[in-house]
């Protein structure tokens, strides 16, 4: 029997958790760290086209070699919710325990952070309701927070983008998509 395959689509993200990539075997980590709440419509996936570059032939002005140039695949989200634990290990930033009710936790934020590489697994449904998961199974993360703040402002998350990398696992993928029937 042939192998068949779910609706090709995420329309409902219900869960998006990580770990430290293996670097050496590829396994997948245990146990990982769930993310908070993602701002809705703020989860893009982005694997483009690896941009096709023709050779032309002087003579008869026709391709005779296609090359593929590069393109860098990632996942982009924007974080509205989460702990502070969670968002410094993810992105590298340190964090300071306060004392409850004394003192404030203190993130501190710098450009010499150093961030592991991360294994993501984002969880959700297709159209047809089934289960639909994206593991990133290498992922450089780089987050932004940037924009507008105030009361009558709109509410501003720390975007993630996951810069997906070679994996060690076996056959070298960069990502695993399961859709189920």
């Amino acid at each position: 029997m042939a192998a068949t395959s779910g609706t090709f689509n995420l329309v409902k993200i219900t869960k998006v958790e990580y770990g430290d990539a293996d670097l050496v075997s590829g396994a997948v980590p245990t146990p990982l760290t769930t993310l908070g709440t993602i701002k809705e419509g703020k989860l893009t996936i982005d694997f483009p086209e690896n941009s096709p570059t023709a050779e032309y032939s002087e003579q008869t002005q026709q391709p005779y070699r296609v090359r593929k140039g590069l393109a860098m695949k990632k996942a982009t989200m924007e974080i509205v919710t989460s702990l502070g634990t969670e968002i410094a290990a993810l992105c590298g930033w340190s964090l300071a325990a306060g004392t409850t009710g004394t003192t404030p936790d203190t993130l501190s934020i710098g450009s010499n952070a150093q961030a592991t590489n991360k294994y993501v697994l984002i969880t959700g449904t297709n159209t047809n309701g089934k289960a639909f998961t994206v593991a990133l199974l290498n992922c450089f993360v780089t987050p932004i927070w940037s924009g507008a703040m105030g009361a009558n402002q709109e509410t501003v998350g720390v975007t993630i983008n996951f810069n997906l990398l070679q994996s060690a696992a076996a056959g070298n993928y960069e990502a695993v998509i399961t859709a189920a029937f």
